[in-house]
């Protein structure tokens, strides 16, 4: 299952803590297809780096919530729209020579008038033999939520 909804309160609540500057355990939100497994598996045999093992996709949030909350002004529900989105079933694993991503290929509207496309950055070395969901970016997000907020106060 690519993204498990039954952590998905737990995810919430583990997102909003990383908001209020908790530190926050490393859980297991999901695992990827074997369609995408395959893809990251046939792209690093074919460039010489190991295969990923282990489908299972592991989050601790730490640059996500940053920038998308932090720099962006994203709030937890946000955040977590994007984790599901990027990790739906459908969603795709595009060539990259500098990053793993999984992309969605479900454009959405984000609540803030853009059309997204949830890009997730998987790193897959340093929780091996799993890969962790570093990041997501909403791609298309020409209007943040801080720049709405900003603008309200002007």
């Amino acid at each position: 299952m690519p993204f498990n909804y039954a952590i998905k309160d737990q995810l919430l609540q583990q997102i909003q803590a990383k908001i209020d500057g908790q530190r926050v355990p490393i859980i297991e939100i999901g695992s990827l297809t074997e369609k995408q497994h395959e893809d990251i598996n046939k792209f690093r045999i074919e460039n010489g780096i190991p295969p990923l093992i282990d489908p299972s996709i592991l989050y601790m949030g730490r640059h996500h919530v940053e920038s998308r909350n932090g720099r962006d002004g994203y709030n937890a529900e946000d955040i977590l729209t994007q984790i599901i989105y990027a990790l739906d079933e459908s969603s795709i694993i595009p060539k990259s020579s500098r990053q793993t991503l999984i992309r969605s290929i479900k454009p959405r509207d984000d609540g803030y008038g853009n059309k997204v496309t949830d890009t997730g950055v998987l790193e897959l070395t340093s929780r091996k033999p799993k890969a962790e969901l570093y990041s997501v970016i909403p791609k298309g997000d020409t209007v943040k939520p801080i720049d709405l907020k900003q603008k309200k106060a002007s």
